[in-house]
């Protein structure tokens, strides 16, 4: 539903010389996105982490990343950005 799609944004890369694609999607937990929907964009079966991208006419290594997940750093930026808007009051 966000634009860029997926699509759109992997054919960015068309005129770039790129020799590999890592996708890594910014979800915090695993879903229906996670494990269905962006794979099968991807051209991957469900639990697949590897595969090849056509891209202007040449295959791409491209490799399927786990969530970002509860990583700590995200505290660390919700906290930065709570303090920003309280800094408003």
């Amino acid at each position: 539903f966000n634009e860029p799609t997926i699509k759109a944004s992997l054919d960015m890369f068309k005129n770039d010389d790129i020799n590999s694609i890592a996708v890594v999607p910014l979800f915090l937990a695993r879903g229906v996105h996670i494990d269905e929907d962006i794979p099968g964009i991807l051209g991957l079966s469900q639990g697949q982490k590897r595969g090849i991208f056509t891209l202007a006419n040449k295959e791409i290594p491209l490799v399927y990343a786990d969530p970002i997940g509860p990583n700590p750093l995200l505290a660390d930026l919700m906290m930065e950005n709570a303090k920003a808007a309280l800094d408003t009051i």
